[in-house]
């Protein structure tokens, strides 16, 4: 019994809940001085950003880290084109050029999350742990 309770106070120490904030981003370069003129579809596919983290190393090795940055990617994107470009109405679903034409808009942009690769490293310490996250994210941008 002894032995079950502290499994099961060592799994459940190796649980947390961490929230991925989304923020624009903030070192934008751009051969332009003000936003590009024109209204812009955008179309945000952020699938890629949800999946499974195990992390390296002994301590915890036997958890995984379920992780879904979908809303981060999505709302960092969206903030970061409506510094780039006049005006971005955000589309659901990619549209067509008949679409486009019939909604009066300038082109469609298209950001997709192709891999996100995740390296978690346990920093052990006295009865307590520090998790220390390397996160790289490839993404495709496309206009037309």
């Amino acid at each position: 019994m002894t032995a079950a309770a502290a499994v099961l106070l060592l799994v459940g120490g190796c649980s947390y809940d961490a929230h991925v904030p989304a923020r624009p981003a903030s070192d934008i370069i751009s051969n332009y001085d003000t936003p590009v003129n024109g209204r812009f579809a955008l179309y945000v596919d952020s699938d890629a950003m949800r999946h499974t983290i195990n992390p390296t190393g002994y301590d915890c090795s036997a958890a995984e880290y379920p992780t879904d940055g979908r809303s981060s990617f999505r709302n960092a994107v969206i903030q970061t084109m409506e510094r780039v470009v006049a005006s971005v109405e955000v589309v659901d679903e990619p549209l067509t050029r008949e679409d486009l034409i019939a909604r009066n808009l300038t082109g469609m942009i298209r950001v997709e999350a192709e891999d996100m690769d995740t390296a978690l490293n346990f920093i052990p310490g006295f009865f307590s742990s520090n998790m220390e996250a390397d996160v790289e994210v490839a993404a495709s941008l496309t206009v037309d």
